[in-house]
């Protein structure tokens, strides 16, 4: 590129740049990068203005539904530009020996994890759009699940609660947000949902409308296999959980004891008493979803078929309807968290202080929830998936993905790896 200006003798442009921390300022000529990568450099910073002025417009018009996904749509090319550049660019990073990544200047890691949101956005969209989820033009065929958000009008915040999902740890930032103080939290008798419900009401559909154009709104998913054996786990295994030790029996009963191989010696042995397996919960998983098909698609009646705690993401939160801010992972969950935290400027609030640097190390040591995992069993969730799955047969494994197939092509989760755990 002949003729362009060396960016450390600028006069204003340039030198603005500087000033702002957007590149570095001329180096010794022993340390000066290489042409090419000054460019790609500098096609980054285009590529993260673009990202950001997107961003900033989905706050001024991204509805709940239709437009915001319509204009999305329309910009997703710019997307797709900005995830090359800065993927190419990244390893640029290394190279900046000078320092760059100074507090509140803007880093290759910024970038990256801007071009990373929208990628995670991107995808969201074109699913929506090859399960006829949305109209052409980008109209939702169906209003958001309003009934699962909480909307915080005070911080600009919008969260649909996954459950299963850090929605523990999430609850709580919640409950501190609507002013409860933390010793009273960790004395109350109270669950941490009904003290939330009563700062954050349930909103109708037409509240979630009016607060998402100005509000950060976002989700937390993770593998939709994995979430569903940590619900079984918590909920149904061992009968821990008095609320679903009905459903437990009632799995037991219609699983077990129709079984023509099950003897009447057989149901009243020990064999009754035990909890259901992994595989009698997920044949009751995929009978009920059958079974609720065309039923209720949310609000106070729930999701038809399904317990809020293994129903899937895209009925669940209605992200075809909805334009989330972010799509968070549970993979990715601390850095995806201390950017919400940052962008809607409630580490105060969290008590995590106002010196970036300083909130953000403590939140690295507070570390994403763990699941309580049954200490008889052992293991993290993701560490035992293998024995749980090899229960199934493949016409049940064949059976669930149905179920949470747009999930996984939604979120970017690779189902291969069950298939191979069957008989």
């Amino acid at each position: 590129m002949e003729g362009m200006r060396n960016p450390g003798s600028g006069p204003s442009f340039w030198g603005s740049l500087q000033r702002m921390g957007l590149i570095p300022g001329r180096r010794p000529a022993s340390k000066q990068r290489p042409k090419a990568l000054t460019v790609l450099f500098l096609l980054a910073i285009t590529a993260y203005s673009l990202i950001l002025l997107q961003q900033y417009s989905h706050y001024d018009a991204g509805a709940a539904e239709g437009p915001g996904l319509r204009e999305f749509a329309q910009n997703s090319s710019r997307y797709t530009l900005a995830a090359a550049l800065i993927g190419d660019a990244s390893s640029m990073q290394k190279a900046d020996d000078e320092g760059t990544a100074a507090a509140g200047k803007v880093t290759m890691s910024d970038m990256a994890l801007e071009a990373e949101l929208a990628r995670r956005r991107s995808r969201v969209w074109q699913t929506c759009k090859a399960n006829g989820l949305v109209t052409e033009d980008g109209n939702s065929l169906g209003e958001p699940n309003a009934w699962e958000f909480f909307v915080d009008d005070n911080h600009h915040l919008v969260w649909c609660n996954v459950f299963k999902a850090a929605s523990s740890s999430w609850m709580y930032n919640f409950n501190l947000l609507g002013g409860y103080k933390e010793h009273y939290l960790r004395r109350s008798r109270k669950t941490p949902l009904s003290l939330a419900r009563s700062r954050f009401p349930r909103p109708s559909v037409e509240q979630l409308r009016a607060a998402l154009p100005h509000s950060l709104s976002f989700l937390i998913v993770r593998d939709p296999f994995e979430r569903l054996l940590s619900a079984y786990r918590n909920k149904i295994e061992g009968f821990r959980h008095k609320f679903y030790r009905k459903m437990a029996k009632d799995i037991i009963s219609r699983f077990r004891l129709r079984n023509p191989q099950m003897t009447p010696a057989m149901q009243r042995g020990p064999a009754f008493e035990k909890s259901p397996t992994f595989s009698e919960f997920v044949s009751w998983v995929i009978a009920s979803a059958k079974e609720g098909a065309g039923g209720s698609q949310g609000g106070s009646q729930g999701i038809a078929g399904f317990d809020e705690h293994w129903a899937p993401y895209f009925r669940f939160c209605t992200p075809c309807a909805v334009n989330f801010t972010v799509v968070a992972k549970m993979e990715t969950l601390t850095r995806d968290e201390l950017y919400i935290i940052e962008r809607a400027g409630i580490a105060g609030d969290l008590g995590l202080g106002d010196n970036k640097s300083e909130w953000e190390d403590e939140w690295r040591r507070r570390g994403k929830p763990r699941e309580a995992v049954n200490a008889a069993i052992g293991g993290k969730t993701e560490d035992v998936l293998p024995r749980y799955f090899k229960t199934l047969t493949r016409r049940q494994l064949d059976d669930l993905y149905d179920i949470y197939r747009v999930d996984f092509q939604m979120f970017g989760y690779d189902a291969s790896k069950y298939f191979k755990m069957v008989a």
